[in-house]
């Protein structure tokens, strides 16, 4: 491969993580218009690495293509959390099942202390999905996460809310490691829920907010 094929590869893939970052990060609110040359220019890069990512993320329903406009910045409707929550609880207890049935624990990552509390509760799941499943199971749980992120950045989850739920982590690694199938289910399902329960308040109380619910 040549050294110009490897660069262009690197900007693609450098490209499509920070413009993920962003929109995980709610640097864009829902409903913003992105357009390829000003986001090129923005990010001082060609157009087609720009094009690529953006067609990369309307796939993952992060953005919706809109002819002769650009890209919108998904909405994320009480709806849309709701049934984000039903899937990641479907897919992580199995998913925390089958590493039960193994049972190897997920380790800490390296520099974990120095990550803010949702890049540890995403890194916690991501991590278990890697023993629990294979390559569909882990694409589809990271982009389940990736909306997660988004709406706990866009719905201002507490920080300390967070920090209480990562707690969760230490009693889902005990049940992993004993081999308690049933338990490890339990509890990650209790675990989501909570998440859960504390961004739909976060949502209703933003909509309140707005005088957009009563």
């Amino acid at each position: 491969m040549s050294a110009s094929r490897t660069r262009d590869g690197l900007m693609r893939q450098q490209t499509l993580a920070e413009i993920r970052r962003r929109l995980i990060r709610g640097q864009w609110p829902p409903n913003t218009v992105l357009q390829e040359q000003p986001l090129a220019d923005e990010l001082q890069v060609s157009k087609t690495p720009v094009r690529e990512a953006l067609q990369t993320l309307s796939v993952q329903n992060l953005l919706k293509p809109e002819p002769r406009v650009g890209y919108r910045v998904s909405d994320i409707a009480l709806d849309d959390l709701a049934e984000v929550f039903e899937f990641r609880i479907l897919l992580e207890a199995e998913l925390v099942g089958v590493a039960a049935s193994r049972g190897t624990g997920p380790g800490a990552d390296e520099g974990e202390d120095a990550l803010a509390p949702w890049e540890k509760e995403s890194s916690f799941h991501q991590n278990l999905a890697r023993l629990g499943g294979g390559p569909r199971m882990q694409r589809s749980l990271a982009e389940l996460l990736q909306e997660s992120a988004r709406a706990m950045h866009y719905y201002h989850l507490r920080d300390l809310v967070l920090t209480e739920v990562i707690h969760d982590h230490e009693a889902l690694v005990e049940a992993v490691r004993a081999r308690d199938v049933t338990l490890a289910r339990s509890l990650m399902t209790i675990h989501l829920t909570r998440i859960r329960e504390s961004l739909m308040a976060s949502f209703r109380q933003t909509l309140r907010d707005k005088n957009l619910l009563a």
